[in-house]
């Protein structure tokens, strides 16, 4: 057998294996627990004593719990044991307690098929626990007598062979730096020409190979580099010279891997080994290695080095244990120690979660023992050795551990997986979803899920567990897990400071994917995967259950978008919202943004025509010295009138701004409309959840009144080609959701449907979207179909006149086709242009312009009653900007007991407009028109963020509504300048007599005097205007207020700080998450938990802020976000 050393990772079989059963109930749910942390592999061992202070009164009784830190190092689901498996220990005549104990560190021999391009060889694989720096194990009193919890295994020595020696490793892997900030990937450090890398090595009892069975084994050093690339080019080879040591010996082989296609901001990997002639004299020396000196534009690092030579089976001086490695299938052959005695111990210690004793049968100075059938080559075997009356590894006190039992819990329809910090929102949330949808969520701490499903160490897998546990029970009804709390790609804290409890993430660890940040994906994703996969394919996996991740830097900000999403599904959106998308595409690259959002938009068309669909391509919107107003306008104008879906392509910078500037956080945060979408934002980063700076996917779902309900982004680079096969798929799901669909059954079905797909490298650009958002949120979307039966008052359908009413009629129909005769309530109607024709404003030289079409653009709309299933309605039309084309008309219907939908763009509409004559020109007329208050008066004094209010009557020939860009003359001005013309987005139809109410938001106003002319007309273009003028003040003092109770229970008691001196008075006044009033006192030290009447609030997030005057100066705190949570 030619033996040989190459330092890689390993490939883990690829068989489905199906995952342990779960127990009834935790270990953890009764007794006394104490948590101990675990740095080196081997033995350990904890005092009587020690035991003693730790509260166990009768050492002799404990016992250890736990399968370490590499078992689920490659992420099977099925590793280690669900729950905490007990691990043998030996209690000592001296007064110690022994057992073995797995760090986050665990190397073998094993067999390798390469599939790379160097070698088919032996490898030594390695499993890093890249979560967490230790392993973890947990101290309690035993379930039977300690010492039987040892299984012996003693097979019969049926074979002639005789094992005197081992192969011995010495590893090193020291983790200092990522220099790509790759969660996966670390090494120690970079070298140089002038700053070498040194390697020093000595062997211990090396023994010729014939000890060893005969075969040729050289004692080897092997290494593997990692070299960063800062240009696109090869790396050179690397100079490598014996600075002492055995000189005729030495022989150098070195191979380079994973080099094609090499690009920047990606790794290459470098291996080599140093070989020296098998004998049984020990050698020692210094191997320096150095990079070439020419090789600009690389960064070389050591990654990881070992020496590995073939050792005798014995315990030398001063050795504790000694670990001995046999990647050999010689059943029953006989495995012989020397220099025995009584105390040596022999633990077969090849799985961490299954550790049993080899019988040592003692003669003499020996001491032999069969070697088990479970070793190969495969699966190599590893035996500790170790004197019982030595001293040995003490592990690290953990913490005491109360009671808890995740596995009795009753199985909820999702889980949220939480910080801490974070519990008091995500109980918020439960109770939310308890009361308003009906479903059950359980609430789980993170480090409580660690403890009961990844052995108490932090691993993403631990949430996989968890999640398979319930989905097993019932998988009906377990369909949703929502992770509450921040991540970072660092989660073991070697690069970066972490003084707060984060979330852990799936980091990519395929083997050649996690060396480039074009692949290296992080996934939440991936805990909702529940077949048992092998890492190196965790990149095809398939969500079984859809994942969420409410994301935020500080505790507070999850608040924030807990508390929307609160909103969401206590006051949800019209399903009208559901039918209409705005497909947003940025500039450059030959357009392909552009044709990349028209392919998704044609995939919508293909798989469901009724939605209506609205384009904001940035090539017809130029920019002004960095300035996009026209398009800006544009965008709130079409958000304002209520999307479901809102989809960008284009490029991001550092996932914080879109399409060169033309949005961002800041601009999300300012942006107001009623209707949060779900959002597709096809570009890099935009959801960097393990990264520390700020990303737009949280932002817009922190963001109330705006932003949106749910983001569904990539963590890392992405390619746009590949985004637009993503984005298509989640088209598809999205218009094929039905009634009781969730935000997470669309992501989960457009994820699957792309990781299924043959292409690999799709498969890894998807993994990188992620889900910023409550998966269990519930879509609201219309089960009937409002049917249009007529456009005609002959109750026919004719080709449509500009300038003259046009006769709608129509039904409701039952999901089956058949007529609702039961359904009565309102329907809005809005009748949409001819297409128009647009221009390529923003040019690339690069490439033929594609052509624009404008379609969708409202004209007109009204409000009619629906009475026994069907609806009349009288339009007036004004002018086509195509006649001779088709319009387009959407119905939305809605009851007391559902929504209606229906849309038709084949309608035909007139070569030429109606004459005029006989038309009454009478304008609208503005009846009401005021600032945040009908009680408001002119030049009266404001904020700076004011709402304008106004309502308009409708004459004969309507209200110009036309939304195209600068179209229509309705329209509003601010200060004589800033004027809006598509304002249709913020009017309602009154039933009550059919006027128009106008709600216009303006935030970040100056200090000053401002006013602001609305501009209402016809559709004949006579016009009537109303002005109004306001005053901002700026408060002249300065305030604070801050609470001490989170969450506040039973009272909320506030501190407050001015500077406006003493005798001031101040009014304190408590805001519901609408921005309701529900308790106003002088009394600024606290509150009750009551409102105005004297009754107990609910649950939830309020607001608190003081009003504060003294004389003539006055001063407003900002808002106090007040958590209460009522006690059950």
């Amino acid at each position: 057998m030619n033996f040989r050393i190459l330092l890689t990772a390993i490939a883990a079989a690829t068989t489905v294996v199906a995952a342990v059963a779960a127990p009834a109930s935790s270990r953890l749910a009764e007794g006394r627990w104490i948590k101990v942390k675990v740095t080196s592999e081997g033995i350990q061992q904890i005092s009587h004593r020690q035991l003693r202070q730790w509260g166990f009164d009768d050492p002799a009784r404990v016992g250890v719990y736990g399968f370490g830190g590499t078992s689920l190092a490659h992420e099977r689901i099925s590793a280690g044991s669900d729950d905490l498996c007990p691990t043998p220990v030996i209690h000592t005549p001296d007064g110690r307690m022994l057992f073995y104990g797995d760090a986050d560190l665990r190397y073998d021999l094993r067999g390798f098929d390469a599939t790379d391009n160097h070698e088919k060889e032996r490898t030594l694989a390695w499993r890093r626990n890249i979560y967490d720096d230790g392993g973890y194990y947990f101290i309690g009193e035993a379930e039977a007598s300690p010492s039987c919890n040892i299984p012996a295994a003693a097979p019969a020595m049926t074979s002639s062979i005789v094992y005197t020696g081992h192969i011995h490793v010495d590893a090193t892997d020291i983790d200092l730096t990522s220099p790509l900030s790759m969660g996966a990937v670390y090494c120690e450090r970079s070298f140089t020409a002038a700053d070498p890398y040194r390697i020093t090595f000595a062997t211990r009892d090396r023994v010729a190979s014939e000890i060893l069975g005969g075969t040729t084994r050289p004692t080897q050093i092997g290494y593997q580099l990692l070299v960063a690339n800062e240009a696109a080019i090869l790396p050179g080879a690397l100079t490598l010279h014996r600075i002492e040591g055995p000189a005729a010996a030495f022989v150098s082989k070195q191979s380079t891997a994973h080099m094609t296609g090499y690009t920047v901001e990606e790794y290459a990997r470098l291996y080599g080994s140093v070989d020296f002639s098998p004998n049984d004299a020990d050698i020692s020396g210094t191997l320096e290695i150095s990079r070439p000196a020419a090789t600009a534009g690389h960064t070389y690092y050591m990654d990881r080095h070992a020496l590995v030579y073939p050792r005798l089976n014995r315990l030398a001086d001063g050795d504790a244990q000694l670990l001995m490695q046999y990647p050999v299938s010689q059943a029953g052959a006989t495995i012989r120690i020397s220099d025995a005695r009584p105390s040596l111990r022999l633990w077969d210690v090849s799985n961490p979660a299954v550790v049993s004793l080899l019988s040592l049968d003692f003669e003499g100075t020996c001491a032999t023992t069969a070697m088990p059938a479970s070793f190969s080559p495969a699966s190599p075997g590893r035996l500790l050795l170790f004197d019982e009356d030595a001293a040995h590894y003490e592990p690290e006190f953990a913490g005491e551990v109360s009671l808890q039992n995740i596995h009795a819990a009753p199985v909820p329809d999702m889980a949220i997986i939480t910080t801490a910090a974070c519990e008091p929102y995500a109980r918020m949330l439960a109770e939310a979803h308890e009361r308003v949808d009906g479903i059950k969520v359980g609430v789980f701490l993170s480090g409580q899920v660690y403890n009961e499903f990844s052995s108490g160490g932090c691993n993403p897998t631990a949430y996989r567990r968890l999640a398979r546990m319930f989905h097993d029970r019932d998988p009906l009804k377990f369909r949703y897990l929502l992770l509450m709390g921040s991540s970072d790609w660092d989660h073991r804290g070697i690069t970066t400071t972490r003084s707060d409890e984060k979330l852990a993430i799936h980091e990519c660890n395929v083997p050649l994917a996690r060396l480039s940040r074009n692949s290296c994906y992080a996934s939440d994703a991936f805990a909702g995967c529940l077949d048992d996969i092998a890492f190196e394919n965790g990149h095809r996996a398939k969500m079984t259950v859809a994942v969420g991740r409410i994301t935020a830097r500080t505790p507070s900000e999850a608040g924030m978008m807990v508390q929307r999403t609160i909103d969401y599904i206590e006051t949800p959106p019209p399903a009208a919202a559901h039918t209409r998308t705005l497909m947003v595409s940025a500039t450059g690259d030959k357009y392909e943004h552009f044709e990349y959002c028209e392919d998704m938009t044609a995939e919508i068309e293909r798989t469901d025509g009724g939605f209506v669909i609205s384009r904001l391509p940035m090539i017809a919107y130029p920019s002004t010295a960095g300035s996009f107003k026209e398009a800006h306008l544009r965008l709130k104008d079409h958000l304002g009138e209520g999307r479901g879906l809102l989809a960008f392509f284009g490029h991001s910078a550092q996932g914080n701004t879109l399409g060169s500037g033309f949005y961002s956080c800041a601009i999300a945060d300012i942006l107001d409309y009623d209707v949060p979408p779900i959002a597709l934002l096809a570009t890099c980063n935009a959801f960097a959840i393990d990264r520390d700076f700020p990303t737009l996917a949280p932002t817009m779902v922190a963001k109330r009144g705006g932003g949106a309900i749910g983001v569904i982004a990539a963590s890392r680079s992405v390619f746009s080609d590949h985004n637009r096969t993503f984005a298509c798929q989640l088209a598809k799901a999205y218009v094929t959701a039905r009634p009781g669909h969730t935000l997470g059954d669309i992501y989960r079905t457009a994820h699957n449907s792309v990781v299924s797909m043959t292409s690999s490298a799709l498969c890894f650009n998807s993994k990188c979207f992620n889900l910023c958002g409550d998966p269990a949120v519930r879509i609201p979307i219309a089960g009937a179909r409002a049917v249009l039966d007529a456009a005609g008052s002959d109750g026919a359908t004719h080709a449509a006149q500009g300038l003259s009413s046009v006769t709608f009629r129509g039904h409701i129909e039952n999901p089956d086709g058949t007529p609702d005769d039961t359904f009565s309530g309102t329907a809005e109607i809005i009748v949409y242009d001819t297409p128009v024709q647009g221009s390529v404003q923003v040019a690339d030289p690069a490439a033929p312009a594609p052509e624009i079409i404008i379609r969708n653009t409202r004209i007109a709309t009204a409000t009619v009653p629906v009475s026994d299933g069907k609806w009349e309605a009288s339009v007036f039309i004004p002018e086509f900007s195509s006649p001779g084309s088709d319009y387009a008309v959407s119905i939305d219907a809605t009851s007391p007991s559902g929504a209606a939908h229906g849309y038709r763009s084949d309608l035909p509409s007139a070569s030429e407009a109606a004459s005029t004559e006989g038309l009454d020109p009478a304008p609208p007329a503005i009846t009401e028109m005021y600032v945040d208050s009908p009680d408001f008066s002119e030049g009266g004094e404001t904020g700076p963020d004011i709402i304008v209010a106004a309502r308009i009557s409708v004459p004969p020939t309507g209200v110009n509504i036309n939304t195209a860009p600068l179209a229509g003359p309705t329209r509003i001005i601010l200060d004589g300048s800033d004027t809006r013309s598509n304002i249709s987005g913020y009017m309602t139809v009154d039933p009550a007599d059919g006027s128009l109410l106008l709600s216009m938001p303006y935030s970040g106003l100056a200090e000053g005097r401002h006013s602001v002319t609305l501009s209402a007309a016809n559709n004949l273009g006579t016009a009537t205007q109303r002005t109004i003028g306001f005053t901002v003040r700026a408060a002249a003092g300065h305030a604070s207020i801050a609470v001490e109770e989170r969450p506040a229970r039973t009272s909320a008691t506030f501190s407050v700080e001015h500077d406006l001196g003493d005798g001031t008075e101040g009014l304190l006044i408590i805001e519901d998450h609408t921005g309701s009033t529900v308790r106003s006192q002088s009394s600024l030290a606290g509150w009750d938990l009551t409102d105005n009447e004297g009754r107990p609030v609910a649950s939830g997030v309020y607001r608190a802020y003081a009003l504060l005057r003294n004389g003539l100066r006055r001063a407003a705190t900002g808002a106090a976000e007040v958590i209460v949570l009522r006690n059950k």
